[in-house]
């Protein structure tokens, strides 16, 4: 009866067998040596023109394993968006960037709305990549918010993240499901209408329906059609209502091979990220590529450039699970813990239980990178300079909380301090040179610390 179209019928089963590069490489090459397939991929991106750090593509790979937000920050030209896309590529896998407009305020901005009137759903380029990921679980899709703040993050954005927090298996409600019943029951009763009559419906079509006047008659007598509605007007709008139901379920589960993804800067035109969100993010700050360009090219040396990518499936991204349990007792959450009761509490920041667990997990997938005898001294570096720094946000003339007459910029000295000793001299991203960088800034506006400025 043509209620669905060929593609609506093959959008209902996940294609696990989509096409992929012939060109890359199998991960199963490089089973068991992740460090090495960062290294290759390093150098297929160098041999296109596409310079960085092996310990940025790590620490990028790393994040995507964790599940958690992340966000790119830096000035334009840094290579924000241009990591997303490259990784995606090298890897075989799918970069959606999606652009975010200034007037967005609400969630319905980013997600779509329910068009009551029409019984069909009104999408966006983010829930059609959802969808997408949907029917292509054997590829990575990771979702780059781009411009990400020129809107209020917490206006469009929050409630998502809220769902996010759900680690296993988050879902959004896109509408009521009462809609979807409304739907499903005009069908039953079409169908059954239709199964009345003595027609073969394997032979039968729409146009030789349309055609048997006497059927028709029969047809629009038990439909009990009214208000002057045709057959013909009756199919459209059920199959109108069909396509949206099919094409948008009520609530949607957010894929588990999907990765989410914000770029910044922070200009006159833009919004500050407030503590919700970066209480549940990790944050990249990008240099200039002409600050690392030297040590990407050291670090690919001699060695051949990778004529190709390698792929590596959405399998090799554990699902999201549960963070795991809070533990006092570990090195790197007593580190984090030292250093949020000593530096950020007398700035009156303050740190939960959250960023810990997060802080366990992503050292967790961390491991697979580094030698275990030096993994938490990166981790600390990394979580320093990615949930710590961002922030730093305060006028540092101001008496820290509880030390007297001690004032925030001494408290920042102590922190430069402490990270000098607790901490190697890391290449190129080093947390106490971050905050050296953010000290000079400071000294130049009057004492005001802002990690974003």
């Amino acid at each position: 009866m043509e209620l669905i179209t060929d593609a609506q019928r093959h959008a209902l089963f996940p294609n696990d067998n989509a096409p992929v590069d012939p060109a890359l490489a199998d991960w199963p090459e490089f089973d068991g040596d992740t460090p090495g397939a960062i290294c290759h991929i390093q150098r297929y991106l160098f041999g296109t023109g596409i310079g960085y750090p092996w310990d940025l593509l790590a620490n990028f790979h790393a994040l995507l394993c964790t599940g958690d937000l992340i966000i790119l920050s830096g000035l334009s030209g840094s290579g924000k968006t241009n990591l997303v896309k490259s990784y995606a590529k090298a890897t075989g896998n799918v970069a959606k960037i999606i652009s975010v407009k200034p007037n967005w305020t609400s969630a319905e901005d980013l997600i779509g709305f329910y068009n009551p009137l029409q019984r069909a759903y009104t999408g966006t380029p983010f829930i059609e990549a959802l969808f997408a990921a949907s029917r292509d679980p054997g590829r990575l899709y990771i979702i780059c918010l781009d411009e990400m703040n020129l809107a209020r993050v917490e206006y469009y954005f929050a409630d998502f993240l809220s769902q996010l927090e759900e680690r296993k298996d988050p879902s959004i409600d896109l509408y009521p499901d009462d809609e979807a019943g409304h739907v499903l029951t005009e069908l039953r009763v079409l169908v059954q209408a239709l199964l009345g009559l003595s027609l073969d419906l394997n032979a039968a079509s729409l146009e030789t329906l349309l055609a048997d006047r006497p059927t028709m008659a029969l047809l629009a007598e038990r439909l009990a059609l009214a208000d002057g509605e045709s057959f013909p007007q009756l199919h459209a709008r059920i199959r109108r209502m069909l396509s949206g139901a099919l094409t948008v379920p009520s609530r949607l589960p957010i894929p588990g091979n999907v990765r989410f993804v914000g770029a910044v800067n922070m200009d006159d035109t833009t919004h500050y990220l407030s503590p919700k969100v970066l209480d549940r993010a990790h944050v990249l700050q990008f240099q200039s590529p002409l600050e690392y360009w030297d040590q990407v090219r050291k670090e690919v040396g001699g060695a051949d450039r990778s004529p190709h990518g390698i792929r590596i499936p959405a399998s090799r991204f554990p699902n999201r699970a549960a963070y795991p349990e809070y533990d006092a007792a570990d090195p790197l959450v007593a580190s984090l813990t030292q250093y949020a009761k000593e530096f950020l509490a007398p700035l009156g920041i303050e740190l939960g239980m959250r960023p810990m667990r997060q802080a366990m997990l992503y050292r967790d997938r961390l491991a697979e990178l580094y030698e275990a005898n030096g993994l938490n001294q990166v981790a600390l570096n990394n979580l320093l300079r990615q949930k710590l720094l961002p922030r730093l946000s305060f006028d540092g003339k101001q008496r820290a909380r509880g030390r007297g007459e001690q004032s925030c910029a001494a408290i920042v000295d102590a922190l430069r301090r402490r990270l000098a000793d607790d901490l190697p001299d890391f290449k190129p991203f080093n947390a106490k040179r971050d905050l050296d960088v953010l000290v000079a800034r400071a000294e130049a506006n009057d004492g005001i610390f802002n990690y974003w400025a």
